[in-house]
């Protein structure tokens, strides 16, 4: 019995020491590790459970995804609808609605 405890002690061990090697090797990106353009976040509700310091990266590019670690702890906002600032209201109203002339 004393055995499987020692075991299971050394499993535990050899997997806290691979997470933190991992949490090391993450490293903040920016920009697409293979095309260099701009990557965009992509919220994950897990991770950002799991592992509130990284996030899940996408270049538009190249189809790149991939864990980063975050640069700053702001709020991630929202993204503004295409073609009106997200401050104003939206219209409504028959006239509105551009397909309905």
């Amino acid at each position: 019995m004393v055995a499987f405890y020692v075991f299971l002690a050394l499993v535990l061990v050899r997997a806290v020491v691979i997470l933190v090697a991992l949490a090391f090797l993450v490293q903040p990106v920016s920009s697409c590790p293979a095309c260099f353009a701009p990557t965009l976040p992509i919220v994950k509700r897990w991770l950002r459970i799991l592992a509130p310091r990284f996030e899940w990266r996408w270049c538009p590019r190249c189809g790149w995804q991939g864990p980063a670690r975050r640069v700053h702890d702001a709020p991630m906002q929202p993204w503004p609808i295409r073609g009106r600032d997200p401050g104003t209201p939206r219209p409504t109203g028959p006239s509105a609605d551009p397909q309905a002339r």
